[in-house]
């Protein structure tokens, strides 16, 4: 239930919203306008970086040192790996016993309810309660 803030608390407490609300607006504003303008430099990036990937290759180069020295050209190989299909994934982790190709984390929601059932968290696991303060503008 709210509780109205009354006298010199009501006043504190309106400044205290206003000025929250006016930073996370202007953070806002900025958040948009670095978006705004990042966004040509980071498609002129991707055009360069395809020419000099594409020199690389036409020159049958993996890395090319710069003369005058300013820098270095080169192929940073990886792999980018995404589950397509969740449910045959764990079905073959737990078919096979093949633990190793999972990355582990507590699922907050599922841990909360073991707490509530059990009265403590799963074993292996911290939970650490926090408070944050929020500001919620009026609806229209």
């Amino acid at each position: 239930m709210l509780k109205k803030v009354e006298s010199d608390s009501d006043k504190k407490a309106y400044r205290l919203v206003k000025v929250l609300l006016e930073i996370r607006t202007e953070i806002e504003r900025l958040d948009l306008e670095y978006e705004r303008k990042i966004k040509p430099l980071r498609e002129m990036q991707e055009r360069v970086e395809a020419k000099a990937m594409a020199f690389l290759d036409a020159n049958g180069m993996s890395n090319c040192k710069t003369e005058p020295n300013i820098g270095t050209l080169f192929l940073k190989h990886g792999v980018s790996v995404r589950v397509g299909d969740g449910a045959a994934f764990m079905d073959y982790i737990i078919q096979h016993a093949e633990y190793e190709l999972l990355e582990a984390r507590a699922h907050k929601t599922a841990c909360r309810e073991w707490v509530e059932e059990h009265g403590e968290p799963p074993p292996g696991v911290i939970m650490q309660p926090y408070r944050e303060i929020q500001v919620r503008k009026p609806t229209p």
